[in-house]
């Protein structure tokens, strides 16, 4: 009884020693896959946050892309505005500058517009005034010069048109000269002195007539009186 139960005891004793072994190789086994699966699950987390941190790198990137395509756009804005500033104030001297010329031109044509007028008036008020001396002359002697009178009333109204025509010229000429007004401004001034031509053409044809209607009245030498002088 006692060898049996010391061989039980023996034999309890190897399959503990034997078991225990199994025991802990098969809980460090169970620990390994656990730890795998741990570190496999870790990695995965790695590498989704991996992922999301490129993901933000991109987004941020793409970011700071649009905020420089946004600054080189305002670049470019402020380029163009600062351009066309600046071509709107050469614009503006050029114009500017064109005007003083033309200033400078009406200056100079300005005195020999109006002294070439004042002058062509004045030449056909001298032979009114002279036609005025003849008529009343010959009137006093009892010479019949109404017709002379009448061609010389019509020459002096058209001298006082040129007068009153010379004047809104002189008007014209001195009026300064802007972007709006120098077109119109010429043609008014063109217009003025060709009305001014043709009441001086009037007014000579006038005087003429004038002259003729005077020449009309006056006594004929006689043939006695011819040959007595040239004796």
């Amino acid at each position: 009884m006692k060898k049996i139960l010391s061989r039980t005891i023996s034999t309890s004793i190897i399959v503990s020693v034997l078991f225990v072994p199994f025991l802990f190789l098969s809980a460090q086994s169970n620990n390994t896959t656990t730890n795998k699966k741990t570190i496999e699950k870790e990695v995965r987390l790695e590498n989704k946050e991996s992922k999301i941190d490129n993901k933000l790198a991109q987004a941020s990137s793409t970011e700071n892309r649009l905020q420089n395509r946004e600054s080189n756009i305002e670049k470019v804005r402020a380029r163009i505005a600062s351009s066309t500033a600046s071509t709107s104030i050469k614009k503006l001297g050029k114009m500017t500058e064109n005007l003083e010329k033309q200033e400078e031109k009406m200056q100079e044509v300005r005195e020999r517009i109006l002294n070439k007028e004042t002058k062509v008036i004045s030449v056909l008020e001298k032979i009114a005034n002279k036609l005025q001396e003849r008529i009343n002359l010959l009137q006093n002697k009892g010479l019949n010069l109404s017709a002379a009178r009448e061609k010389l009333m019509e020459a002096n109204n058209k001298i006082i048109e040129m007068t009153n025509e010379a004047t809104r010229l002189g008007s014209l000429i001195n009026t300064p000269l802007n972007p709006g007004n120098e077109e119109p401004l010429f043609t008014e001034i063109k217009a003025s002195q060709a009305k001014i031509k043709t009441l001086a053409r009037a007014t000579h044809a006038l005087l003429v007539d004038t002259i003729r209607e005077i020449t009309k009245v006056l006594p004929k030498k006689t043939a006695t009186t011819t040959a007595t002088s040239t004796n």
